[in-house]
């Protein structure tokens, strides 16, 4: 179907974008272009663009044909650029404004379409495991507000000036004396020798000290998804996290492939069959952390949400031997029958489709489910779940937990819920989720 638009006075114009964009709320515009970001990889002006990049069509009357078209930004090997559904993208009277990550480290770059041409005016980098958010432009101005929060930064929200400078709107309070922790952002070779990036945030107390801590590893590593390090984040267990780093634990986040890290090649390289991949990455860096004496196995507490929930219950299945404790929130558990279960069948382009004979096999080489036995003693597990989550759909959940009983562990747990859906919306029950989650690794890994 093509794209038009319709002018005030009736013209009806064709608009030639490429068709594999990510949905869109609303169009993009910014000095009469269309702007909006490719998909996937595109042949575009007779070049070759990656997956990410912006590109924009004029519907001046005035800009001949040749010229409506213009590529705004592409990005670097190994660089990504938040889809647009994201909070990395926005425009104002003559700006573009987005966001991108290059080995961890976020940037916020401006850029200005001048003489038929985009060139990049602003480039402001963020501190290591910082975020940055673009919240909203102005169409009557160059202004526009952005977020900027970390690890140990607390969220600010700030107006953004042309001409580089800032004035700040809100700022939230700090949760915890930002002076007594670091963040650290090291490197692993994975399995087959790819490195993996990962953010380790500890006490600096308890730095350099003879016994191993208590530490807490995460991570996601599908659909292209990237966890952002945003302040006291609720994807790490907001406000709950603070007695855990209080009392000397400290927290890892792995950024491993099937993510969106390192662009959508990070993505593609551990999609459907190649899927194993994400798992060694998540192992390597679990095991780097034990090799460098900042914990032990028995100390080792891995949690995930949605497909993250999906990694940590692999970890604790696949890697019983390396996790003290698991907390798998809002899981896929099934990898032969997800399909069947919640929005599954949505996602066979992601896992695969376990109709296929050489899928099936796959699937059930890592599937949760699956690869519970008789006689291995497994971490303690804690599932939750909503009867109301029609992402996944409850059956998840409770069959990774029956599964765990009926091999004979003491230690698996499930808690589901009768509100909410494919995780939880209402704050204070997240608090208390969140809470839970906590209660049960300082109960299992101290």
């Amino acid at each position: 179907m093509a794209e038009v638009v319709i002018s005030l006075d009736g013209t009806v114009e064709e608009v030639d974008l490429p068709s594999k964009r990510p949905l869109v709320i609303a169009p993009k515009v910014v000095a009469g272009n269309i702007v909006t970001q490719l998909k996937e990889p595109t042949i575009f002006q007779s070049q070759p663009l990656p997956a990410g990049s912006l590109v924009a069509y004029n519907i001046s009357p005035d800009v001949p044909e040749p010229h409506k078209q213009s590529v705004v930004y592409v990005p670097e090997p190994d660089e990504f650029t938040p889809f647009i559904a994201l909070d990395g993208f926005e425009t104002s009277q003559g700006r573009v404004h987005l966001t991108s990550s290059k080995n961890g480290v976020e940037r916020r770059l401006s850029l200005e379409y001048h003489e038929k041409a985009w060139r990049l005016v602003q480039n402001v980098p963020c501190s290591v495991g910082g975020h940055f958010g673009i919240v909203s432009g102005d169409c009557l101005s160059d202004d526009v507000i952005v977020t900027r929060s970390g690890l140990l930064q607390p969220t600010a929200v700030q107006l953004a000036r042309p001409d580089g400078t800032m004035q700040e709107i809100f700022s939230q309070k700090p949760l915890v004396d930002a002076e007594r922790f670091d963040t650290e952002r090291l490197t692993v070779s994975s399995k087959d020798g790819t490195l993996i990036d990962y953010v380790v945030l500890s006490s600096k107390f308890s730095k350099g000290k003879a016994s191993p801590r208590p530490l807490l590893i995460t991570g996601y590593g599908a659909f292209g998804i990237t966890i952002s390090t945003s302040y006291f984040s609720q994807v790490f267990g907001g406000i709950a996290l603070v007695p855990w780093l209080e009392s000397g634990g400290s927290l890892a986040i792995a950024f491993i492939r099937g993510g969106g890290d390192r662009g959508e090649a990070w993505h593609e390289a551990a999609r459907q069959e190649k899927r194993q991949k994400s798992y060694d990455d998540f192992i390597a860096v679990a095991e780097k952390l034990v090799e460098d004496g900042m914990t032990t196995p028995k100390k080792l507490g891995v949690f995930g949400t949605s497909n993250g929930g999906l990694l940590a219950a692999v970890m604790g299945t696949q890697r019983p031997d390396l996790f003290g404790a698991v907390v798998s929130d809002v899981p896929l558990t099934d990898m032969l029958r997800f399909p069947l279960m919640g929005m599954g069948a949505a996602w066979k382009h992601e896992y695969g489709d376990p109709e296929d004979p050489k899928m099936a096999r796959i699937l059930r080489s890592y599937s949760p489910f699956h690869n519970i036995h008789e006689g291995v003693k497994y971490p303690a597990f804690l599932v939750t779940i909503s009867t109301k989550d029609d992402r996944v759909g409850a059956g998840h959940a409770r069959k990774l937990v029956a599964r765990l009983k009926d091999v004979g562990s003491e230690h698996a747990f499930l808690f589901e819920d009768s509100d909410g859906g494919h995780g939880v919306s209402d704050p204070y029950k997240r608090a208390a989720l969140m809470s839970r989650r906590m209660g049960f690794f300082l109960n299992y890994l101290q």
